[in-house]
């Protein structure tokens, strides 16, 4: 399902569905271009967050979902730094197995990768 959600007043009614207890949060192809923070249970395990516009990923958000294991940022346009300050902070969490940067627009491979990771997608990038 393809929908339209984009910053700002969807957050807010992210956070009123009552997902207290939700393990999986799919936004794909929508229009957000950060990450609803404030808005996301901290019980998710998976957050999908593919074909979006994000440009970068408020790294304080790892704060807020301290279970999660997968996270799916591709076809967004996350470059280098936006890429490099997302893996430092990932390393925060010491469950995260899954992380797909694919279809983005970085051209190096991203530095402080979290240890824990057993699948890393980068897929699509510029990669030099």
């Amino acid at each position: 399902a393809i929908n339209r959600v984009s910053s700002g007043r969807q957050q807010a009614r992210l956070h009123r569905a009552g997902f207290i207890e939700c393990e999986r949060l799919n936004v794909n192809a929508n229009k957000l271009d950060e990450v609803p923070l404030g808005t996301l249970p901290p019980s998710l395990t998976a957050l999908e967050l593919a074909n979006n516009k994000l440009t970068r990923v408020d790294v304080s958000f790892v704060h807020e979902l301290p279970r999660l294991r997968r996270l799916d940022v591709s076809a967004n346009q996350l470059d280098n730094d936006a890429c490099n300050a997302l893996c430092r902070s990932l390393n925060e969490l010491r469950r995260i197995e899954f992380l797909d940067l694919s279809c983005n627009i970085f051209t190096q491979l991203p530095l402080d990768l979290p240890q824990t990771l057993r699948e890393l997608r980068i897929s699509l990038n510029d990669l030099r």
